[in-house]
């Protein structure tokens, strides 16, 4: 890991997701860079950059959001 941590929150202000569902999101493996310290997920800034100017997506949670009314704001 080459830069610093992402707290959940931090994603969730990019993608529009809730910090809770970014948590599980990243306890799951679906978003790249996830790391548990203890109980708490942390993302690499890096990373999750990398996945996300790549076109990456995370899907799962945005299948489940429209399913429910209620989409998450587009990715950057």
């Amino acid at each position: 890991m080459s830069e610093k941590l992402m707290q959940p929150k931090e994603l969730a202000a990019i993608t529009g997701f809730h910090p809770r569902t970014i948590s599980d999101m990243g306890k799951r493996g679906e978003i790249p860079g996830a790391v548990l310290i203890g109980k708490h997920v942390r993302f690499d800034a890096k990373s999750v950059r990398d996945f996300l100017t790549r076109g990456g997506h995370l899907n799962r949670a945005a299948q489940r959001a429209n399913s429910l009314g209620d989409a998450p704001a587009p990715l950057l």
